[in-house]
C-alpha cells in the first residue's frame, strides 16, 4: 500500500474511525505482500518462469528488467559494477549513497519508498497518530535477525536512540524528544512540535535497525565496525569485503518477507569508466547502472548486451565553502553560475545524456520548482559580477573530486573559468578521504552529486541548514537564518500545497545565494547482459539487485 502525503495530515483531518480503517487496510495489504513474497525464493539454478510483459525499452511496467534470452537455466549469483567504494559499515555514521546502498540489503528500516517515491511501511505493521506530536508504531512479529534473534520494540527503540545521537544522522530526528517502548512489539515517538517528514526520515538508511547486542559488543571492544560484524534483519548478509575491489553479500534464507531470488550479490569496484564497460563486455559483471556515455552506442550494438534508459534523480553540483574568501561573497558565487557552461558539460562529458540543472532538487523530486530561471551561460555578466565583488582580475581556487568523471567535469569548468580570469586547481582524492576532508573548513570547493528526490526536508536540512555544518552534510557551511526558518516552518506544515510552496521558495532562495552550482541531472543508461532479469529500477534513482538473476544460454 502507498501512504499518500495526505495520510501525514491524519491527525488534523481524519477522525478515529478513518484511522482504524487505514490500519486495517495496511494490515491486509501487507499480509498479501508477505504471502506473495513466500514464492520468490530460488536455488542457484532454477527453472525459468514466464517473464512479465515487456515494454519497448526492455522493462516491465514496474521498471523491473526482464530477460529476453528465453533459456531454461537461471544463474542467481548476480554481479554488478560501480566506480565507487563504500565508506563505512555503521549506518548512522554514513550519509553517503554508496554505503547506504549496501545497508538496504543487510538491514531493514521501519519504512521504505516505492517506485513512485511514496512512503510505505516496512518493519512497521501499523501505526497511529493520537496527536500532532505523537506516533505509536507496531512492528511485525516474528522478524528474525541473521543470528536468529527476534526483533522487538526494545531493539528498535535502542537503534533509533543511538542513531539520533550521531551528528551525521541527527537531521533525521529534528524535534524528536522521546523514543520509548510501549510493549514488546510497540513503540512511541514524540516530537516537540509537529514534524511532517518523520515517516520519510524513518526510511533513510541511517535509521536502519541494528542488532543491539552485536553493536554493544563492538563498542565495548575495539569499536571497529567492519564486514565481519554486520547484523541485521535484511534479505542479504555480508560475506566479505575487499577495499577498493569488491564486496559480496549472500542470501538470508529466513528473511521475514521470504527469501529473495539472488543467492548472492557481488559489487565490483572499477573506478575507470571504460574499464567498467570492458568488464561488462567480457562477462565479468552482469550490470552497470551508469554506462560511460561514450560507450553507450557500442553496448547497444552488442547482441549479447542490452540497455535501459532512465532519468536519474542525482544532481551533480559544485559546492562552495561559503566561509572562505572569495566564496563568502554571493556575487562571486553568482559569477560562477554565469561562467559555468552546463550545456557543454552535458554534451561533452555525457554525449547529451542529461539536462543542465536550475535547482538543487532533481526534476523528479517532490516539490521541484520548475519556474526557476536558470543562470544562462554569460561570460560578460560573470565578469561584471566579479568586478562588483572586488575581483576584477579573478582569483585562484582548488576543487576536490573523487572520480574520473568528476575530474573531467572540473576540467571543463576549469576552461570556462579561465575566460573570466579564474584559475582552478583540481585535486583528486579517494571518496572516503574526500568526505573526511570536507567535514572541516579547510576546503574551497568540491564536485559531487546528491540524490534527494523523495524527502525534501532531508535534502534541505542536511545540505543547507546552519546546524548541519560539516560532517552532517552542509559541507559548504552555508548559513542563512531566513532559509533555516523556512525549513523549520515546512517541517510542521500539514497542508501539502503550502508545504510544497515553501520548498519551492527555498529552492529559489538557494539558487539566488548559490552555495551550490548545480551542474546537471544525468540521464542514466544502464547496461547489462541480455539475460539479466529482476533488477528493480525506481524513477527516484534507486536500484535493487536482490531479486536479480541471469538467464543463461
Amino acid at each position: 500500500m502507498v501512504i499518500m502525503d495526505s495520510e501525514l495530515n491524519c491527525s488534523r483531518k481524519n477522525n478515529v474511525k478513518e484511522r482504524e480503517n487505514m490500519k486495517k487496510f495496511l494490515a491486509l495489504t501487507l499480509a498479501l505482500v508477505m504471502m506473495l513474497s513466500m514464492f520468490v525464493g530460488c536455488s542457484s539454478k532454477e527453472e525459468a518462469t514466464t517473464a512479465a510483459p515487456t515494454e519497448a525499452d526492455g522493462t516491465t511496467a514496474d521498471n523491473t528488467t526482464v530477460a529476453t534470452s528465453g533459456t531454461e537455466n537461471i544463474r542467481t549469483d548476480f554481479v554488478y559494477g560501480t566506480g565507487f567504494d563504500i565508506v563505512g559499515f555503521d549506518p548512522p555514521d554514513c550519509n553517503d549513497s554508496y554505503s547506504g546502498e549496501m545497508f538496504t540489503y543487510v538491514y531493514d528500516r521501519l519504512f521504505q519508498f516505492d517506485s513512485e517515491g511514496e512512503i510505505q511501511p516496512m518493519l512497521v505493521e501499523s501505526y497511529e497518530q493520537p496527536s500532532d506530536t505523537e506516533f505509536i508504531f507496531k512492528i511485525h512479529e516474528g522478524v528474525k535477525f541473521h543470528n536468529g534473534d527476534e526483533l522487538t520494540a526494545a531493539n528498535v527503540v535502542w537503534s533509533l536512540n543511538r542513531a539520533s545521537q550521531n551528528p551525521k544522522a541527527k537531521a533525521n530526528f529534528e524535534t524528536v524528544i522521546e523514543i520509548s517502548e510501549v510493549s514488546k512489539y510497540e513503540f512511541k515517538i514524540v516530537t516537540e512540535k509537529p514534524f511532517v517528514p518523520l515517516l520519510l526520515n524513518l526510511a533513510h538508511s541511517q535509521t536502519s535497525i541494528l542488532h543491539q547486542a552485536t553493536v554493544e559488543a563492538i563498542e565495548a571492544g575495539d569499536g571497529v565496525f567492519n564486514e565481519t560484524n554486520m547484523m541485521g534483519t535484511g534479505p542479504m548478509m555480508l560475506e566479505y569485503y575487499k577495499p577498493n575491489s569488491e564486496l559480496k553479500m549472500v542470501r538470508f534464507d529466513d528473511y521475514w518477507q521470504g527469501a529473495c531470488r539472488a543467492t548472492s550479490i557481488t559489487r565490483k569496484i572499477i573506478p575507470e569508466a571504460s574499464s567498467l564497460t570492458i568488464a561488462l563486455e567480457a562477462g565479468e559483471i552482469d550490470y552497470i547502472n551508469e554506462l560511460n556515455s561514450i560507450d553507450i552506442a557500442r553496448v547497444r550494438e552488442n547482441p549479447d548486451l542490452k540497455t535501459v534508459e532512465m532519468a536519474s534523480a542525482n544532481v551533480a553540483y559544485m559546492g562552495l565553502n561559503t566561509t572562505k574568501a572569495p566564496f563568502d561573497n554571493v556575487k562571486v558565487r553568482q559569477a560562477l553560475q554565469y561562467a559555468s557552461n552546463k550545456e557543454s558539460i552535458v554534451e561533452v562529458l555525457y554525449e547529451g545524456f542529461g539536462v543542465p540543472c536550475n535547482s538543487v532538487f532533481p526534476t523528479v523530486a517532490v516539490a521541484y520548482n520548475d519556474q526557476l530561471d536558470a543562470y544562462a551561460y554569460d561570460i560578460e555578466k560573470a565578469k561584471e559580477l566579479l568586478v562588483e565583488a572586488g575581483y576584477p582580475d579573478g582569483f585562484e581556487f582548488e576543487v576536490v573530486v573523487s572520480s574520473d568523471i568528476r575530474s573531467r567535469a572540473a576540467q571543463i569548468l576549469q576552461q570556462d573559468y579561465q575566460s573570466v580570469g579564474i584559475t582552478v586547481n583540481i585535486e583528486l582524492m579517494e571518496f572516503g578521504a574526500m568526505l573526511d576532508y570536507l567535514s572541516g573548513k579547510d576546503h574551497q570547493a568540491w564536485i559531487m552529486s546528491w540524490s534527494g528526490s523523495t524527502n525534501p526536508n532531508y535534502t534541505l536540512t542536511q545540505n543547507f541548514h546552519t546546524e548541519s555544518g560539516g560532517a552532517t552534510g552542509n559541507r559548504g557551511w552555508y548559513s542563512n537564518p531566513e532559509v533555516d526558518a523556512m525549513i523549520v516552518e515546512a517541517r510542521g506544515e500539514f497542508d501539502t500545497e503550502k508545504r510544497n510552496q515553501l520548498y519551492k521558495d527555498i529552492q529559489a532562495k538557494l539558487m539566488e545565494e548559490s552555495p551550490w552550482i548545480p551542474l546537471l541531472q544525468q540521464t542514466y543508461v544502464a547496461g547489462m547482459g541480455k539475460g539479466v532479469d529482476g533488477v528493480i529500477m525506481y524513477k527516484t534513482g534507486s536500484r535493487y539487485y536482490h531479486q536479480a538473476v541471469v538467464y543463461e544460454d
